[in-house]
């Protein structure tokens, strides 16, 4: 029963998948639009992510996908990921715990916020998570199998998938090849397919750009900046996270791991995928909330750990009849719990209207009537491709994503993009104002000198603003 209520609140806030906001999701969608029609990513158009994520959504785009059902695809496999999360806590830890966890990861802010957008990060984590799963029960080759393709939904999963290694390392030798070989088969398989597709551009998009984007660009914070921003979101499941750790450490040095081994494998588990994923994250740049996402789940563990701990101080004292020693930490623990969920929901809620941009429809319309079918649209990534599947418009050169990253990391140049746009019959640039490549004053002295600025909209009580430029 405790499910059902939670998924009912859970379908409650994520409702809002279903308004328009900006953001790199649509450079995703309209990317998967393309290759449903036959045009290939990393070969024919620039796709900086994993191939697995485009494949599942290329596929709801065959099978006819809206673009409603598709904004709703992250947050259904963030769900199931909190399902998976529950079993695979329940079999080494109890029920109990099992739905503190869930409910833990299921209303972080991390989880709200990143399953507002299609960034590959949910589709790696749930199957990685059904990997760990099977990991724990003994099906190695499964659970590699598993493992690895999370990895070709998200490449962040190479971190969790070295630290799973390293631990079967550790606790079972013999059991390692059938590990390796199930992640060596499912991701060798499908970097295989597309290297045969795309040559070494496929490497060089996925893999060697983000090791060659710079940590901030014009409009970008950085990595410190977001550190601070997510510890501030998520600060008392950080604490309790942190509690947990401690509890882990003294029932480690008391001998706990000998009489409780499956729960201590996985609280230690979660602690060194936290940790593994915190130094991942301090050494890339630059990076971004969404990051963030895969790390949520192990916190939530350990701070489930630490809540049983708690309660089961409280409950003792009471039995004591010590009255003040459970009703204060009881108190304390409730009041922590009240202000997190509001401090989350208003998070949720900046996000919601920072990025919202229920004026895309009105953007979209005036496009269409400005411009005719054969012509074409270019812009800032964040909400360029929206409009194009809303208007029918194609975007110019298939350039899904015109992050100002690619310039800045040297793997394309402006005059490339200035090239595009020459070409392929550009009548109008498709802008948030002073975001992305609509950011970057090089980019400026071309769009003043070729385009002038039409039409501005912004909706009431939403900070983005955005630019329609025609052609001179």
């Amino acid at each position: 029963m405790t499910i059902v209520i939670a998924f009912l609140v859970y379908a409650y806030l994520k409702r809002v998948n279903l308004n328009l906001s900006a953001g790199d999701q649509w450079v995703y969608f309209a990317a998967s639009h393309l290759f449903a029609d036959g045009i290939l990513p990393y070969r024919d158009f620039f796709f900086s992510h994993g191939p697995l994520q485009i494949l599942l959504s290329t596929l709801l785009v065959k099978m006819g996908a809206s673009i409603p059902v598709l904004s709703l695809l992250p947050a259904l496999i963030y769900g199931m990921s909190a399902l998976t999360l529950f079993s695979l806590v329940r079999e080494r830890m109890g029920t109990v715990r099992a739905l503190l966890a869930f409910l833990l990861f299921l209303f972080s802010y991390a989880n709200l916020m990143g399953s507002l957008y299609y960034t590959g990060q949910e589709l790696g984590l749930l199957l990685f998570l059904l990997g760990l799963l099977f990991f724990l029960r003994q099906k190695k080759l499964t659970a590699g199998l598993l493992v690895g393709l999370s990895v070709c939904a998200s490449i962040n999963m190479l971190v969790t998938a070295f630290v799973l290694t390293i631990f079967q390392f550790f606790w079972n030798k013999k059991k390692l090849p059938a590990l390796l070989s199930g992640m060596a088969g499912s991701f060798g398989v499908i970097h295989l397919i597309f290297t045969v597709i795309a040559g070494d551009a496929f490497w060089k998009q996925v893999y060697l750009y983000h090791l060659a984007k710079p940590d901030e660009s014009v409009r970008l914070a950085g990595s410190g900046k977001v550190f601070l921003f997510m510890g501030n979101a998520h600060g008392l499941l950080l604490i309790l996270a942190l509690a947990g750790a401690i509890l882990l450490w003294f029932g480690w040095r008391r001998g706990n791991f000998e009489e409780e081994p499956e729960r201590q494998k996985l609280l230690l588990l979660s602690a060194a995928l936290t940790v593994a994923q915190i130094l991942f994250l301090t050494l890339i740049h630059p990076i971004f909330p969404h990051y963030f996402v895969p790390i949520a789940p192990f916190i939530a563990i350990l701070g489930a750990e630490a809540l049983i701990f708690g309660s089961k101080y409280v409950l003792k004292k009471w039995k004591e009849r010590d009255f003040i020693r459970s009703a204060v930490p009881a108190v304390i623990i409730l009041v922590l719990l009240a202000w997190n969920t509001v401090h989350t929901l208003r998070f949720y809620r900046i996000e919601q209207i920072l990025l919202g941009v229920p004026h895309a429809q009105e953007v979209a319309a005036a496009v269409r009537e400005s411009i005719p079918e054969d012509a074409t649209i270019f812009g800032e990534f964040g909400i360029a491709p929206l409009i194009s599947l809303l208007s029918g418009r194609r975007l110019a050169g298939n350039e899904v994503d015109t992050s100002e990253m690619r310039i800045f990391s040297g793997e394309t140049t402006l005059d490339a993009f200035i090239k595009i746009i020459e070409e392929d019959n550009v009548q109008i640039l498709v802008n948030r104002e002073l975001r992305g490549i609509n950011a970057y004053p090089p980019f400026w002295k071309y769009r003043d000198r070729h385009f002038f600025l039409a039409r501005t909209f912004k909706a009431s009580g939403y900070p983005t603003v955005i630019e329609l430029w025609k052609r001179k």
